[in-house]
């Protein structure tokens, strides 16, 4: 356990925990990058560990110990004692309606949904145990009728304020609500393209897109739970986030309801909405999830006969008749959801990625010493962007241009890049939340250009989403906001509890960044957390949509 919470956290910034089990099969895409997190003094401290373990087998004397009853006794009871003192030393739990129960030691171990801070506050093997108890075992009693009970009086009380209405009519009132109503839409999650790809020399047709069309400089795309592009995917999709206690969301939330789905709303007015992504449908249980979220398909190109060193392409969305056939239907109103691959770690040439986008001159280039990494990822880069190349002039081609819009979003920033120290230099920065800061863009020909600043994050983009597109929707039925509302200032929360707003960054109870403020807008940001933390997951762990429709 000590290896695998050391690599899993050095890839992800969280240690592990049993509920990312269900995510085993993701682990065969990063075997190859694994070894990058590991160094000699971990290597050693192993092979140590393993020598005195052999050593005390091979001359623990077997005989006396097994005779000796009572000092077995004497160990075990005060294990226990120990065990219990350092229960107690937790102190007394925060009242949950505090604003700061995250910071209680006792909330933290009750809760244990931070990995980070429940591993801090119970050690190692209390955290392993206990994480195996959670994970496993109480799973099997949970009682749900509190937290039903505290959702009902959350929805009773949202829109019966005096505050919800006026917001309502300020939104309406902008001009942008519906400006794309009954445009075919094609919402791409780009897998890993990082801000300092965007340029000119890798991906000239991305930063055109972005120069031109509705560019959200400011979006953050954190990794809360278990599986860090479905994460994304779940996100953009449900209006919900997936748990930070690490909890496979692909496996656990495949049969729940979700009637307010970005695909469900298309769909309720007259779309196809369908899903594509190169890799089979049993990964990430793509198939079981994309029924879930309200798709009438979901399209592996590998199921469907693509060659894989084709279907690793991107571009093979619209080079491939079969597919890019399923993507642009004769008649009706389409939403797409692509989730591109090329980009994906690692950046090796004995990655089939890299090796069926190379050139023949950076093959050259590395044989002669260049960094084949910086050559690799660049190379995926611009295949990526090869893609939106492609579908721009498909677009163009079929005169189905003016009736398109495409939206942009990236799943996760580039972790699998090895060189830290140049990818810290590439970001502008080494704090892991600030690396979450990502590509988010809206593109239609000839719409207005515009470039937002407000700092808004993946639970915002499906309301923002079904706003410009004037779908049927209540803001209330998630847990994000419409980026266009002049009521919301901008927000985004990590993994760790930290929040950043435009202005202030707070972390472990200190404003790392910005100017001071009062403790009340502080007190008022933990309590938004903390409100956004319980709804997300109660409606999550009760499937409460689907309690509602049987009422």
């Amino acid at each position: 356990m000590l290896l695998t919470n050391y690599i899993y956290f050095g890839i992800f910034g969280t240690f592990f925990s049993f509920k990312s089990l269900g995510l085993a099969g993701e682990a065969q895409g990063y075997f190859k990058i694994i070894f990058d997190y590991m160094d000699m003094s971990l290597i050693i401290v192993i092979l140590i560990s393993i020598g005195l373990g052999i050593l005390a087998c091979r001359f623990m004397p077997k005989d006396k110990i097994r005779g000796d009853k009572i000092l077995s006794l004497l160990l075990i009871l005060s294990s226990l004692s120990c065990y219990g003192a350092a229960r107690s030393f937790l102190g007394e739990a925060a009242d949950i309606n505090e604003w700061d129960t995250w910071t209680n030691k006792r909330n933290v171990y009750n809760s244990f949904s931070d990995t980070r801070k429940s591993l801090q506050t119970s050690g190692f093997y209390e955290y392993t145990m206990r994480d195996i108890y959670l994970s496993k075992i109480q799973v099997l009693f949970e009682n749900n009728e509190e937290d039903i009970a505290y959702l009902n009086k959350y929805y009773e009380s949202y829109d019966s304020t005096e505050k919800f209405s006026s917001e309502k009519d300020s939104v309406s009132s902008d001009g942008l609500k519906g400006i794309f109503k009954d445009k075919n839409i094609i919402l791409v999650l780009m897998e890993s393209v990082d801000n300092w790809m965007v340029n000119d020399e890798l991906m000239p047709t991305l930063t055109r897109l972005m120069e031109e069309g509705i560019n959200f400089t400011n979006h953050y795309s954190p990794i809360y739970g278990g599986g860090a592009t479905f994460n994304a995917e779940f996100m953009l999709n449900t209006g919900y986030m997936t748990p930070l206690n690490g909890e496979n969301a692909s496996n656990k939330y495949g049969h729940n309801y979700f009637p307010y789905s970005l695909p469900n709303l298309f769909a309720n007015s007259n779309y196809n909405v369908n899903s594509f992504h190169e890799n089979v449908s049993s990964f990430y249980n793509r198939g079981q999830m994309s029924k879930a979220f309200g798709y009438e398909n979901y399209y592996s190109s590998v199921e469907l006969g693509v060659p894989l060193a084709d279907a690793v392409k991107d571009s093979h969305f619209i080079t491939n008749d079969k597919i890019r056939n399923l993507l642009f239907k004769e008649n009706g109103k389409t939403m797409n959801f692509i989730t591109t691959y090329t980009t994906h770690t690692p950046y090796t040439i004995r990655d089939v990625q890299c090796s069926e986008t190379i050139t023949e001159k950076d093959l050259i280039l590395i044989e002669k010493g260049s960094n084949e990494e910086e050559l690799c990822v660049k190379a995926q880069a611009r295949e990526t962007d090869n893609f939106f190349h492609k579908l721009i002039e498909h677009l163009d081609k079929e005169d189905i241009l003016d009736k398109t819009i495409i939206i942009g979003v990236t799943d996760h920033y580039a972790y699998g890049y090895s060189n830290k120290e140049k990818l810290h230099a590439l970001k502008g920065t080494d704090d892991p939340n600030f690396m979450s800061n990502l590509p988010f863009f809206i593109w239609g020909n000839n719409i207005p250009k515009a470039e937002i600043t407000k700092v808004n994050n993946n639970l915002d983009v499906l309301p923002t989403i079904a706003y410009l597109f004037g779908l049927d929707y209540e803001e209330k039925h998630y847990v994000g906001k419409n980026i266009f509302d002049p009521n919301y200032e901008g927000f985004v929360f990590f993994p760790d509890h930290s929040w950043y707003d435009g202005n202030i960054y707070y972390k472990d109870g200190h404003v790392l960044l910005g100017e001071q403020v009062e403790q009340e807008y502080i007190n008022s940001r933990n309590k938004q957390l903390r409100t956004i933390l319980d709804v997300n997951d109660k409606v999550l762990n009760t499937d409460y949509f689907r309690i509602l429709s049987t009422k």
